[in-house]
């Protein structure tokens, strides 16, 4: 009894830990919003954070909500409160709150309503919170391209002639082993691995399902959950009604199913000019409200969890990366992990959002090789600063290396990206004093591609290749000419020295480098 108890208490703390950071997403897209609405003082874009804003509001009610539920059924102070109602309206307004999520997602929904009677008596307000439970539950279960089919009809008891009101929720792409549902309406039970769709702010916390259970109860009704032998999960449920006598519309038989696009296109650049930022962030709110703030001064590319983001970091090559750390399929420390372990890709500066500010999480994240990391919920202009500041410190150390003697350790970078570049270094000491060797004879010998290698060199050193090869040359013969100012050594043979073939351009690219022609060294340091 006392091992009950004990997890009993530590299922509570868990549901309120993730109640807690569920807390923080919807609060960064009020509080974000709400702060530029302010200094846009009625800016075009104040509608669509209007909007945003009221969506995410009304998702944190829906939370905050749950828990006075629970407290309810904890002191049984759950009623009934029955009024006349439109049965279809009321399915169709909740099935709208979901229209965006599964639009965002290309989720088709199906409804199937077979109604003798629209205008019935019962509890409107708990027939809503179990039809939102339900679908909100298959929203988080269901691939993207998936299915979900609400199949609503009335029926006559047998035993009782009571009207009956059957309602079905369908989704496709999961399944509950037998197990898994005689404990799925269990409070704070959650299935292991479940929701690999999960989107944020949409979550499992172990208590929406309880809920649900408890409602029908209060209804007087009957719910069961079972799998379908086609991969799929099927929450049923029935309770009766009572007939209004208002004379209401005539019962919806049917309804076409919705059809959407996915809304994340393909990444094309607007501004060549501009460097290219990949956001891997599932929330499409949090994504869209991200990329307003940072289209000024990046190209955004975007993906809804890792794995996608991995894939499109291959692609494109971004110049920095901005990600969520809660994902489904695969989160944002695995990201970053697997962009460390990428020899093309390990270079790219990368900054974690999370929900989560333990210290332990600080440490992980840095111990993974995040340049930045940001608590949510996040002023605008705090993610602008971390950004520029990450990108201004790799800056200065690029100029410190380059104005130095090129050394490494001034450049701080990663283990992996430390081998490139002393790899680098190796050929180009092997191989400098060749003039025909260049770009392409460095491509050839580091066996990469020219664009990888071009992406690295500009991220690491701040140069493209060809710049940096010749910037080598110039500073190996600088030292050339400071350590033999007394030997009356002759600037052109230098020139053949480090590669050059002209010493015309050779004394150019020198001059410009450095502000004073190559024999003037010899001259001032004597």
């Amino acid at each position: 009894m006392s091992q009950q108890m004990e997890q009993l208490n530590k299922d509570k703390i868990s549901y309120f830990t993730n109640i807690a950071h569920e807390f923080k997403t919807p609060l960064t897209l009020i509080l974000g919003p709400t702060g530029q609405l302010i200094r846009q003082k009625g800016s075009n874009d104040g509608n669509e954070s209007l909007e945003m804003i009221n969506r995410n509001a009304h998702y944190l009610l829906s939370m905050v909500n749950q828990l006075i539920d629970l407290h309810k059924i904890d002191t049984k102070n759950l009623t009934l409160k029955t009024a006349p109602f439109n049965l279809t309206e009321l399915l169709d307004q909740t099935a709208s709150d979901f229209s965006s999520l599964m639009q965002q997602r290309d989720i088709h929904l199906e409804t199937r309503y077979r109604l003798t009677h629209n205008d019935v008596v019962s509890d409107s307000e708990k027939i809503h919170k179990i039809l939102f439970n339900l679908l909100s539950n298959a929203v988080k279960n269901t691939p993207d391209k998936g299915k979900i089919t609400l199949h609503v009809y009335q029926f006559s008891d047998p035993a009782t002639g009571h009207l009956m009101q059957y309602i079905s929720v369908t989704n496709s792409g999961s399944r509950i082993e037998k197990e898994e549902s005689e404990r799925i309406f269990d409070r704070f039970y959650r299935i292991p691995e479940q929701n690999q769709y999960t989107q944020p702010g949409q979550s499992s916390t172990g208590i929406g399902l309880h809920i649900v259970k408890e409602l029908v109860t209060l209804l007087e009704g009957v719910i069961s959950v079972r799998s379908l032998k086609k991969r799929g999960v099927s929450f049923r449920f029935y309770f009766p009604l009572s007939i209004s006598d208002k004379q209401g519309t005539p019962a919806q038989q049917s309804q076409m199913p919705l059809s959407v696009e996915d809304i994340i296109p393909p990444f094309i650049p607007v501004d060549r000019d501009k460097p290219t930022l990949l956001l891997v962030e599932d929330n499409p709110d949090m994504r869209s409200y991200i990329k307003k703030l940072l289209s000024e001064k990046f190209n955004v590319a975007e993906a809804n969890n890792g794995e996608a983001g991995y894939e499109i970091a291959r692609n494109i090559i971004p110049d920095f990366i901005v990600s969520d750390l809660m994902m489904p399929i695969c989160d944002g420390a695995r990201l970053c992990r697997k962009i460390r372990e990428s020899v093309e890709l390990c270079h790219i500066p990368f900054l974690l959002l999370t929900a989560n500010s333990s210290e332990q999480a600080y440490i992980e994240s840095y111990e993974n090789g995040i340049d930045g990391y940001i608590t949510k919920p996040f002023e605008d202009t705090i993610l602008m600063a971390q950004i520029d500041a990450i990108r201004k410190n790799r800056n200065l150390r690029q100029q410190k290396f380059l104005e130095e003697e090129m050394n490494l350790s001034v450049l701080n970078v990663g283990q992996s990206d430390q081998q490139f570049m002393k790899e680098v270094m190796d050929v180009i000491e092997k191989n400098y004093c060749d003039s025909n060797f260049g770009v392409r004879e460095l491509i050839h010998q580091l066996n990469m591609s020219y664009t990888i290698i071009y992406k690295k060199f500009v991220s690491l050193t701040g140069v493209p290749p060809v710049r940096f090869l010749l910037l080598y040359r110039l500073k190996i013969a600088k030292n050339i000419l400071k350590k033999n100012r007394n030997n009356n050594v002759i600037v052109s043979e230098i020139a053949y020295r480090v590669g050059f073939n002209d010493p015309k351009y050779f004394t150019r690219c020198f001059v410009k480098q450095y502000n004073m022609t190559p024999s003037s060294i010899i001259y001032q340091e004597s």
